[in-house]
C-alpha cells in the first residue's frame, strides 16, 4: 500500500514515452505484484513487457528476461539501456550485454553499482533524458 514511483519518475517515463523510446519493467518482485503497481501508476503507457518473479523465467541476474524484452523490442542488446538501482541490476545488464546505468534515488550507492559493471550513473531521473540522448548520438 505504500509503494509509489520516485519523485519525478513517472514525468520522466512519460516523456520517454511520447519521444517513442520502448519502455519495459523487469523486477525481482510477484509478476502479478509488479503488473498491477505498472498499471496504476502508468495508466497511459504502453510498455512492451512487464516481467515480475514467476516460476516461469528465472529470477534477475539470469539474462533471460532481459533478453526477452529485447526480443519483444526487437532490438539488438547492446542497445538496450538497462537502469537499475542495485547490484543485481548491474550484473543482470552485463549478463545480457546491455548498457547498464545506475542510479542514485533507490536501493544502493554509486560505489556498489560501479563495482558491479555500472556503465553510466544518474542523480536525478531527469537525468536520464540527457543520457539517452547522448547514447543515441553515439549510435
Amino acid at each position: 500500500n505504500l509503494t509509489k514511483p520516485y519523485e519525478g519518475i513517472v514525468e520522466v517515463v512519460n516523456e520517454l514515452y511520447q519521444k517513442g523510446y520502448l519502455l519495459a519493467v523487469l523486477s525481482n518482485k510477484r509478476e502479478e505484484y509488479t503488473q498491477q503497481l505498472i498499471a496504476k501508476f502508468f495508466p497511459d503507457i504502453r510498455f512492451v513487457d512487464v516481467i515480475g518473479e514467476s516460476d516461469l523465467i528465472p529470477k534477475k541476474p539470469d539474462p533471460t528476461s532481459a533478453k526477452m524484452i529485447a526480443d519483444a523490442m526487437m532490438l539488438p542488446l547492446r542497445s538496450v539501456v538497462f537502469v537499475g538501482d542495485s547490484n543485481v541490476d548491474m550484473i543482470t545488464a552485463k549478463n545480457a550485454n546491455m548498457t547498464a546505468v545506475g542510479v542514485s534515488w533507490g536501493f544502493q550507492d554509486v560505489h556498489t553499482l560501479k563495482d558491479y559493471g555500472m556503465d553510466y550513473y544518474v542523480t536525478e531521473p531527469k537525468d536520464l533524458l540527457d543520457l539517452l540522448r547522448l547514447l543515441n548520438k553515439k549510435e
